[in-house]
């Protein structure tokens, strides 16, 4: 994929490789044959292997590239130790997601870690971020770290990263154990493009079917222990329409403060120019560049700055002026900003979830 929407970092020990399970394991390379399958530390462990593959296809098939992002990918083939564990990560990958599989790819992967020999990300992985973020052009808030180490997640959101933890604590395929995965399809795209690319998907309906049943349980029973997909959901829903009452209200227009727009849709009109940074935003979002809750961030940040500007000549048919607008929408973000900082307490015990 040459010019993906965004990018998903996988780490691999954790989130795809589970040591002392019982399914799916690989043998390791130059692993310890008076062990039994399994036990020893080389062997590559995928118990979750068809929920993860359908997870990464459901996200190449809509322009998200996985990659990995394992410290292994650091490691040198020669070292007498470490190369055991970078030959058995790409001849297990081969085996559970073919050699020919378009994510997770392995000459990406050598050639990030490459650049990383003597780097230390034993803290931070922010530095493998940044390198697979220049080579597809991709900014920050558009790349997310997948991994079951919770130490990265600081670093990595200070930077302007997506973090998502998986824990792999939980009874194996169960939702509890594979949230990690229903968070990542929910931070990238759309529910609805996430049940279509379900549907159409080849792999068997017994699948599919528990696929789509432990998707929704992670939506509807665990969204207040994933604030992200709540206020994605929030943000694009109060944008979209914000957007639909600037298109759409007809304006009393001053010459010099007013510009026309026209959109895909069908809809022309000529509103005031400050207003057109706000469609930029918006317009952002929906081509993916940037995350619908950075975006309401930053509609809200032109609309304080808009709000106290001298010369709003334009007014709607309604008599609302421009100064108006910023008003009552400044007062409405602010008072969803406040109720975001005040998460509503659950106290219900079907809700309750042990890791």
């Amino acid at each position: 994929m040459k010019n993906p929407t965004k990018i998903v970092v996988f780490d691999v020990d954790g989130p795809i490789n589970l040591p002392g399970t019982t399914q799916n394991i690989f043998p390791g390379h130059n692993r310890n044959s008076d062990l039994d399958l399994g036990e020893d530390m080389r062997d590559f462990c995928v118990p979750n292997k068809n929920f993860l593959k359908l997870t990464l296809d459901i996200l190449y098939q809509n322009g998200i590239l996985p990659v990995i992002g394992s410290q292994r990918i650091q490691m040198a083939d020669n070292d007498p130790y470490y190369g055991n564990f970078v030959t058995t990560m790409y001849q297990a990958l081969n085996h559970f997601l073919g050699s020919k599989r378009p994510y997770l790819g392995e000459d990406i992967a050598r050639e990030i870690g490459m650049q990383l020999r003597e780097h230390n990300t034993e803290q931070s992985k922010n530095a493998i971020l940044e390198l697979y973020g220049k080579k597809f052009n991709i900014a920050p808030d558009s790349i997310i770290l997948i991994d079951d180490n919770s130490e990265y997640k600081e670093p990595a959101e200070a930077e302007n990263y997506q973090f998502v933890h998986a824990p792999r604590r939980a009874q194996t395929n169960s939702a509890e154990d594979n949230a990690y995965l229903y968070e990542t399809l929910f931070r990238t795209l759309p529910a609805e493009i996430i049940l279509n690319s379900l549907k159409k998907s080849n792999e068997c309906q017994e699948v599919k079917d528990e696929f789509k049943k432990q998707l929704f349980e992670v939506l509807n029973l665990k969204m207040h222990q994933i604030p992200f997909l709540s206020q994605e959901i929030i943000a694009k829903e109060v944008l979209k329409d914000i957007q639909k009452d600037i298109m759409h209200t007809q304006w009393k227009n001053n010459f010099f403060s007013a510009v026309k727009i026209s959109s895909s849709s069908g809809v022309h009109n000529t509103i005031p120019k400050e207003m057109l940074k706000i469609l930029k935003e918006i317009k952002n979002a929906q081509d993916l560049k940037q995350t619908w809750d950075t975006t309401l961030t930053n509609v809200q940040n032109i609309i304080n700055e808009s709000v106290h500007k001298k010369g709003h000549m334009c007014m709607s048919r309604t008599g609302e002026t421009p100064k108006e607008f910023y008003q009552n929408t400044k007062a409405m973000l602010q008072n969803l900003r406040n109720s975001e900082s005040r998460p509503e307490v659950i106290e219900d015990d079907s809700l309750k979830v042990t890791l």
